[in-house]
């Protein structure tokens, strides 16, 4: 009877060990665990709260900026992926001074800091410059009642700004995007374009699928610039067309295809 008795103590002792290191291996698990969750940044638990900033939160932090360029009214924000590293990228309207055109800046911000800012895309009053909605076929987000346009154009998964542009010298298409090497914003494209009719339309560009390729067309029309008082100037062969223009990867930028005829 001794001997059984010590058999089965041996074997509940064998027993009681091995539960006991089962449950020290799993803390110790745990524990590495947690470790390595608090070390990691990128994890969710760190997102949640690193990012927890409600839209007030930013207008406060963008009020009270010391560089701010204007001290006027925030028309618009949007927190958007434009490529910039480092922190989240918001997008910001402005109120201009005049009251009129306002004005785009985008900001870097991470914890509740802004890192850099670059500025400025005007977006032009639309009103102001054509009675004919040319943005009500423009996708992406449009912005207040400009002529800018928040969206991914070329398909590359990043967010960029279109832009009728309405300057003293003329008129231009811009798309802006941001270069990473430039640390800055850059416009992909560079295109004068004319009003057909500014009461009845059309819309001086149209996104569409030509002959299979994604991209735009434009009506085509630069200024004029006389080199003298005595100068008659010539309007340039490529004025009043309609042009087709599509994203080239290769050289970060639009490119002209070649001129859409009607009918096509």
């Amino acid at each position: 009877m001794k001997v059984k008795d010590t058999a089965g103590l041996a074997l509940r002792l064998f027993i009681g060990i091995l539960i006991l290191f089962i449950i020290m291996n799993s803390c110790d698990k745990n524990n590495k665990m947690l470790k390595e969750d608090i070390n990691n940044k990128d994890n969710i638990g760190y997102s949640l709260v690193e990012n927890d900033i409600s839209e007030e939160d930013i207008k406060t932090l963008l009020y009270s900026f010391a560089e701010s360029p204007y001290k006027g009214k925030i028309q618009f924000l949007e927190k958007i992926e434009f490529g910039i590293p480092g922190g989240d990228n918001w997008l910001v309207e402005w109120i201009d001074r005049n009251g009129r055109n306002n004005t785009l800046i985008l900001y870097l911000i991470k914890n509740n800091e802004i890192k850099k800012h670059y500025y400025s895309i005007v977006n032009f009053d639309m009103q102001a410059n054509s009675r004919y909605d040319i943005m009500k076929d423009i996708p992406g987000i449009h912005i207040g009642n400009g002529t800018c346009s928040l969206g991914d154009f070329n398909g590359d998964g990043i967010d960029e700004v279109f832009q009728c542009g309405f300057y003293g010298y003329g008129k231009a298409l811009h798309i802006w995007g941001y270069d990473a090497e430039k640390d800055s914003l850059v416009a992909y494209c560079d295109i004068p374009f004319g009003l057909i009719d500014a009461e009845n339309g059309p819309a001086p560009v149209e996104f569409m699928t030509y002959k299979g390729i994604d991209g735009f067309k434009v009506y085509y029309a630069a200024t004029v610039v006389a080199g003298g008082p005595n100068d008659i100037p010539e309007t340039p062969l490529d004025n009043n067309k309609w042009f087709f223009y599509a994203w080239d990867e290769g050289e970060k930028e639009y490119i002209r295809i070649e001129e859409v005829k009607d009918g096509e």
